[in-house]
C-alpha cells in the first residue's frame, strides 16, 4: 500500500490516505468509519510570552493589542481571544490567509501597518513563529496555545498513528 499522504492541501491525495481529518461541521468526501471529526479548542485566558504564561488581565495594560493569524476558516482564534481581552482600551485585527507568507512585502506592510502604536501582538503558536524571523520591529508578541478534540473515531486514529511509528 502506499503511504499515507497528507490531504490538508491536496485533494488528489485522499484517496490515498488511510485516514481522513475533517473539521466538525464539514463533510467527508469518505465514509465515517474513515473519517475523525474534529474542533479546534483554545483558552484564551491563558496567554503566553515566551515559554511564561501570564493573565490575559496583564497585556489589559497595553494602549492598544493587535491580533494577528493567518488561519483557517475552522479557527475562531479571533473571537475567543476578543470575549477574553474585552475590557482592553482597543483591539485591531489582521486576518491573513492561512500558510501566509509573512516574508511577502505586502504583508510586512500590512502587518507595519497594523502594529502602528500596538503596545502587544496577539497570535497562534504557529504565527508566533512566522513573526519572530522578520526582521521588523514589532510589539511584545503574546501567544494563544491550541489544541485539537477528536470527536469520533478516536481509537483508530490512535492506532493509525501507532502503526505508521512503530518500527518495522
Amino acid at each position: 500500500p502506499k503511504p499515507s499522504s497528507l490531504t490538508r492541501e491536496f485533494r488528489s491525495a485522499q484517496r490515498h490516505a488511510d485516514l481522513l481529518l475533517v473539521p466538525n461541521g464539514m463533510r467527508s468526501p469518505r465514509g465515517e468509519g474513515e473519517t475523525v471529526y474534529f474542533v479546534k479548542e483554545m483558552d484564551a485566558k491563558k496567554i503566553y510570552h515566551g515559554q511564561t504564561q501570564t493573565d490575559a488581565d496583564k497585556i489589559f495594560n497595553e494602549e492598544s493589542i493587535v491580533l494577528v493569524g493567518g488561519l483557517g476558516p475552522e479557527t475562531d482564534f479571533f473571537h475567543q481571544v476578543r470575549k477574553c481581552l474585552k475590557d482592553a482600551l482597543a483591539i485591531r485585527e489582521l486576518r491573513l490567509p492561512d500558510h501566509a507568507d509573512y516574508r511577502n512585502p505586502a504583508v510586512e506592510a500590512a502587518l507595519r501597518r497594523a502594529c502602528e502604536s500596538a503596545g502587544a501582538i496577539v497570535t497562534t503558536e504557529k504565527d508566533a513563529v512566522k513573526l519572530t524571523r522578520l526582521a521588523l520591529r514589532l510589539p511584545p508578541i503574546y501567544v494563544v496555545r491550541s489544541g485539537v478534540k477528536l470527536l469520533t473515531n478516536e481509537d483508530l486514529f490512535w492506532r493509525k498513528i501507532e502503526s505508521a511509528v512503530k518500527p518495522a
